[in-house]
């Protein structure tokens, strides 16, 4: 939780004051028409517009925290084993991602760039298999609006390939192993194929970057 609030706090008061907000608008209007129509005491409509929307936003924001340091603890887990905790012999190293932007929690992982494109190292917020761990490599492109016949290309395309293409909305592609651990020279060429076959499709390198540990402000 330390690690978690160290590097979120502000932007976890930034949800639950946004919370609190929109939920003070809904219940203000409601406690101001009860008191219009003589409902409500001034007391009454004042606790109405007050109390409810700061519990029920500290309601919303409790569970985030938890999921946080639960991903976070399979990411470790998953970099325990091989070839994952060999990481940084192809080029991986310890990095914080959605640093600078408000609307994600800030992380910790393990990157790299290759051919331009940085790879981010993660756990999918998704099961393929129950009861079976998995990891992703997710490299960080410029989002695209793919028409269907475009995205039925390079899904047929992925299908030849130790490549899966899921998030369709943001055009996010994800290499997942989670059969059988390869080699991490396998895993190496993996990615490096992953990559060739974005640039192939014209992708281009973006999304919110990532930040290492040791030089983040």
């Amino acid at each position: 939780m330390r690690t978690f609030l160290k590097l979120n706090l502000y932007k976890l008061l930034f949800y639950y004051l946004l919370c609190a907000l929109l939920l003070a608008a809904v219940f203000g209007f409601i406690a101001f028409m009860g008191y219009h129509y003589r409902q409500f005491t001034g007391s009454a409509a004042l606790l109405l517009a007050s109390v409810p929307p700061l519990l029920l936003s500290l309601l919303t924001v409790l569970p985030w925290p938890i999921r946080w340091i639960n991903k976070l603890k399979k990411r470790n887990y998953a970099l325990a084993q091989s070839p994952y905790n060999q990481l940084t012999k192809i080029g991986f190293a310890p990095c914080y991602f959605n640093y600078h932007t408000i609307w994600h929690f800030t992380e910790i992982s393990m990157s790299a760039t290759i051919d331009g494109f940085t790879i981010l190292f993660n756990i999918p917020d998704f099961k393929f298999k129950p009861d079976t761990p998995a990891v992703e490599f997710t490299p960080l492109v410029k989002k695209r609006k793919l028409k269907r016949h475009q995205l039925q290309h390079i899904e047929q395309k992925f299908d030849f390939s130790p490549v899966r293409f899921y998030d369709k909305k943001s055009s996010r592609f994800y290499f997942v192993n989670h059969d059988e651990a390869p080699s991490i020279d396998r895993l190496a060429t993996d990615i490096k194929e992953f990559v060739s076959l974005l640039k192939d499709e014209k992708f281009e390198p973006g999304g919110y970057g990532t930040e290492p540990i040791n030089s983040a402000p």
